[in-house]
């Protein structure tokens, strides 16, 4: 371990590999806050109320019930292991 000053905690580098993972990780997180920003603007802009609390699903059981409509028409439901079967008549 290299001597550092008593004053100065040690502080590992990254290597350029684990810096380039790091930066590549934040600059997603940065446009995916951009790109959920545009889209709330959007909504506002188009009118649609959105629940506040819709990120809070704590095992909501009533959720058996709703069937979702896919973009090819496939019908299906979400359980309670979040998977998609696609066994509604």
């Amino acid at each position: 371990m290299p001597e550092h000053a008593p004053d100065k905690p040690y502080v590992q580098k990254l290597t350029a590999h684990e810096q380039a993972v790091k930066d590549r990780m934040e600059r997603r997180a940065a446009e995916a806050a951009e790109q959920r920003q545009q889209l709330l603007e959007k909504a506002e802009r188009l009118g649609i109320e959105l629940d506040a609390d819709a990120d809070d699903d704590d095992d909501d059981d009533d959720d058996d019930d709703v069937i979702y409509t896919g973009p090819r028409g496939g019908r299906y439901r979400i359980n309670s292991n979040d998977c998609k079967p696609y066994d509604v008549p």
